[in-house]
């Protein structure tokens, strides 16, 4: 019994790193719509890259894209269209 709690013991500790990656994975992709383009976009680490572009070809400070005005995120939505191959 003794052997079996210690292989259970360690396939949970080596499940945990796993587990914890896959939640931040998800945790990371957010479905966003764009409400003047009526679509969906999921804001993941390559809309990540393409928003920083952005904001430096239009030589803005950063800000998270979900602090911004419904104006701002419309701006953005409109440029990102136009640049689709950012990432």
């Amino acid at each position: 019994m003794n052997g079996i709690q210690s292989s259970l013991g360690s396939l949970l500790l080596g499940f945990v790193p796993v587990a914890s990656a896959i939640n931040v994975s998800w945790a990371a992709r957010i479905r966003m719509y764009d409400q003047d383009h009526a679509d969906w976009h999921i804001w993941d680490r390559d809309e990540e890259h393409s928003y920083r572009i952005y904001v430096s070809q239009n030589h803005k400070d950063y800000r998270d894209f979900s602090k911004l005005s419904p104006d701002e995120q419309s701006q953005y939505w409109n440029w990102r269209h136009g640049h689709p191959d950012n990432h």
